[in-house]
């Protein structure tokens, strides 16, 4: 089942049929599966003209096709007077790719939340077991795969790509996690309070993978211990009077490396 993606108002019915309103000329029609995981943007490298982030008019919202969302999406072109339009989906389940994660000395690990388990939306998923699927690959897709073992401070991040998926799993090592810290301050030397951080995945795109935000203490200071080896992360400030401010660009730790970001003014 799926709903109509513009301002997510109408839902399919219980045969998957729908009935929208739609102005006349082009445009588009997306749906946005929620009840099953399926590949995003199907159809959206069909559509003329669809990376132009302006061309088709939002109503009642900001979003636009994107190569990861919504899940799928079709051009229509309705006239004045004119008959109804057919706009079917035939939604593509995509294929999976099963990982095992193994510690440092290559025993098998259970328990690893794994962020990347579909391409978006998906969270932090914990695994029961030390061999998981990753599911909803679409065609082409170069996914950006976090895991992280809290109790053993182990993490890694890589990239998954479809044509990886095999008769054995994927074995994936997962390395002590690194730490940074540092201290954000204002132009006259004074701690900012209560900034959140964030730690985005260098070049991962619209829907790019983050790790879970952090703040900084009453004296503008933060600390992060579950840095996961593997991936670049672009590190941001932002808070209710400050906008977004980069604090570290493309930092690649490694693992169990200690990073010491210094003190930072960030309203400068």
């Amino acid at each position: 089942r799926s709903h109509c993606w513009i301002q997510g108002r109408y839902r399919t019915q219980v045969d998957g049929s729908y009935r929208i309103v739609a102005l006349p000329g082009r445009g588009v029609v997306g749906v946005n599966a929620i009840l099953k995981v399926y590949p995003g943007g199907q159809g959206y490298e069909t559509i003329e003209g669809v990376e132009d982030y302006d061309a088709f008019q939002k109503y009642g919202g900001v979003f636009a096709p994107l190569p990861k969302f919504p899940t799928a999406v079709k051009e229509v072109n309705p006239k004045i007077d004119g008959p109804a339009v057919e706009c079917d989906f035939a939604l593509d389940s995509g294929c999976a790719v099963t990982l095992q994660a193994v510690d440092p000395d290559g025993l098998p690990l259970a328990g690893v939340s794994v962020s990347g388990v579909s391409e978006i939306h998906s969270g932090s998923s914990p695994m029961e077991t030390d061999t998981f699927d990753l599911i909803a690959f679409r065609q082409g897709e170069n996914r950006t795969v976090i895991l992280h073992h809290k109790e053993r401070g182990l993490g890694k991040g890589l990239h998954i790509k479809p044509d990886q998926a095999g008769p054995a799993p994927i074995v994936v090592k997962l390395e002590p996690c690194a730490t940074v810290f540092g201290q954000l301050v204002d132009a006259n030397n004074e701690p900012v309070r209560g900034v959140y951080l964030r730690f985005d995945v260098s070049k991962d795109g619209n829907y790019g993978r983050q790790l879970p935000r952090i703040a900084t203490d009453d004296q503008g200071r933060f600390r992060r211990h579950d840095l996961p080896a593997g991936l670049p992360f672009n590190i941001l400030a932002e808070g209710a009077t400050i906008p977004f401010v980069e604090v570290a660009k493309e930092l690649a730790a490694q693992p169990g490396q200690t990073v010491d970001l210094g003190t930072n003014d960030i309203t400068s």
